[in-house]
């Protein structure tokens, strides 16, 4: 279901909500900046971007495209970067993408578009869930301008595929004592699956 946000990122005091792009670019006109984050938006909801925020009408197109890679794209006005989520629990790995738009007073965060994995939708899961109490924790270096916002959430996102990573080490070490511990009983099955999930973990982190 899409929903959005509107963020307005002040000089000084609290992050703030807004009711819509005009009221958060208003209340940002004493030298604050704004923040949109999009979940699961559709092209509807991101068209007006371009016409109000100079956003190139391909990149637009790029965050409802599940096959898209990491990358950064620079235009005269902003920059465009995709970037991936993992997430891994109870031996299924979930891949997100992340879409932001940075420039002079805003950043736009696009996600909510799973990645397929092996031919099937992946399990869903909102990469960017509790990221304003992570904001709002920082707000202090967040004031100066939307590159510090950008950071913490990227921070926040590699910290979460940090915790990925490890939750499948677990799981590798776990699979490894029960084959050593009863090799005839092993199911070979299990291997095949974490062969899969590496093999895709590989290829999210390769760019």
């Amino acid at each position: 279901m899409p929903e959005t946000h509107y963020y307005v990122i002040p000089k000084t005091g609290e992050l703030a909500r807004a009711a819509s792009l005009d009221e958060a670019r208003d209340m940002a006109r004493n030298g604050g900046f704004v923040w949109l984050d999009f979940h699961q938006p559709t092209m509807d909801d991101l068209n007006p971007l371009i016409a109000r925020l100079g956003l190139h009408p391909l990149s637009i197109e790029d965050c409802l495209d599940e096959n898209q890679i990491p990358k950064i794209e620079d235009f005269p006005t902003n920059t465009f970067i995709i970037f991936n989520a993992l997430q891994y629990a109870q031996s299924n790995l979930s891949i997100a993408e992340i879409n932001l738009f940075i420039g002079a007073d805003f950043l736009v965060t696009v996600s909510g578009h799973e990645i397929p994995i092996d031919g099937r939708a992946a399990d869903h899961f909102e990469p960017l869930r509790n990221i304003e109490r992570n904001v709002s924790l920082h707000i202090d270096g967040v004031r100066d301008g939307p590159a510090f916002l950008m950071h913490v959430i990227l921070d926040t996102i590699v910290d979460r595929k940090v915790q990925a990573v490890e939750t499948l080490e677990d799981e590798l070490n776990d699979v490894e004592e029960r084959m050593l511990s009863n090799l005839a009983g092993f199911d070979a099955g299990m291997l095949l699956h974490l062969r899969r999930t590496l093999l895709n973990v590989r290829k999210s982190l390769f760019h």
